[in-house]
């Protein structure tokens, strides 16, 4: 094997963070990227001094490239996953995996038999604090589980949505929906990562802001399998754009936190107290200007550089991803049934 695993891009709108991650990981090298685009493409080639592809079936018999990142409309990710499991290449997708969790299934079948490695990017779960808040959760210290909770009011202006490179998002057959699907799946997906998966759902969604076919404001109850409550709220209408929070409550204690910083941390033992300082002084607030609650591209690479280099240690070791589709299907189908209580308005109950 080589020092360095070659990769390739593909799909250079949120695919640019990718190109990043790639160039900046241990171990990983950026062979070439791929786009229909060929104004994005000779920026993201002549910047990483790497080939660029205007077709993927040139792309595919790249000898170079070993790993493809996916990340074209959510839609279209395993109609290229599939592609790249039968040229024997390994694949990140962008999230979600797909969005629909039947074709997430085929492609996990197709790469289990081919021997793909196939990982997602979920990288919230990889955020020091967040990853704090589920080794606290998975330990018992918060005590019984009894509330969890997600709000994403985020703003994106119609012209988000408008132009060559925007048309597809908001639809259902691209992008699976909108502010839930889009903006809002890593927020579902650390709920019921942190509450231990997801029982059943009751939503309603609508269009209240955009020209758009999905929905730009959903609403759901959450029932999870250990018993705790749950609410979920996405938007993409709320100017000028305000960070995510979660909150947990426990039989022990909470927490409170943005995306990047905690709010509260309160244990009841006897050192929580100063275990609530220490966690303060390292998470809590900081002076930081309106990152991607208003700007899509507002988007740091740490978390997507660390997907990249486990799947170059993954290759190595011969073992699967840190983040699979397995675990990656999750929010999905959360996300999927939420939209199905909104048109049945009934409960519904996850497989």
């Amino acid at each position: 094997m080589a020092a360095e695993v070659g990769f390739a891009v593909v799909g250079l709108g949120m695919g640019k963070h990718h190109c990043r991650s790639i160039d900046e990981g241990k171990g990983s090298r950026l062979a070439a990227v791929c786009d229909l685009d060929e104004e994005r493409l000779a920026q993201m080639r002549d910047k990483f001094s790497c080939k660029g592809y205007t077709s993927f079936e040139d792309l595919l018999r790249d000898d170079e490239v070993e790993v493809i990142n996916i990340a074209t409309p959510s839609g279209t990710h395993v109609e290229f996953g599939l592609k790249v499991v039968d040229a024997g290449k390994h694949i990140i997708l962008e999230k979600p995996a797909d969005i629909n969790t039947e074709r997430i299934d085929a492609l996990a079948k197709a790469g289990k038999a081919r021997g793909v490695k196939i990982g997602c990017i979920f990288q919230s779960r990889l955020e020091p604090l967040n990853a704090r808040i589920y080794d606290t959760i998975q330990s018992g210290r918060l005590g019984k589980l009894i509330g969890l909770h997600g709000h994403l009011p985020w703003y994106r202006a119609q012209s988000y949505f408008d132009g060559p490179h925007g048309e597809w998002k908001g639809t259902w057959s691209l992008d699976g929906g909108g502010s839930l699907m889009n903006q809002g799946v890593h927020t579902v997906d650390l709920l019921q990562w942190f509450g231990g998966g997801v029982k059943s759902v009751m939503g309603m969604f609508d269009v209240y802001n955009h020209n758009i076919e999905s929905e730009d404001q959903a609403v759901a109850l959450v029932r999870f399998k250990n018993g705790a409550l749950g609410t979920i709220y996405t938007t993409t209408c709320c100017f000028p754009g305000y960070d995510q929070r979660i909150t947990i409550y426990g039989s022990k204690g909470s927490i409170l936190k943005t995306a990047t910083e905690l709010l509260a941390w309160n244990i009841q033992y006897e050192e929580g107290e100063e275990e609530a300082k220490e966690m303060m002084r390292i998470f809590g607030p900081k002076d930081e200007s309106l990152g991607i609650s208003s700007d899509p591209l507002a988007l740091g690479a740490d978390g997507h550089t660390l997907i990249v280099e486990d799947m170059v240690q993954a290759i190595r070791e011969d073992r699967e991803p840190m983040i699979g589709l397995a675990s990656a299907r999750n929010a999905v189908e959360v996300i999927n049934a939420i939209f199905e209580s909104g048109r049945t308005r009934a409960e519904v109950v996850l497989e």
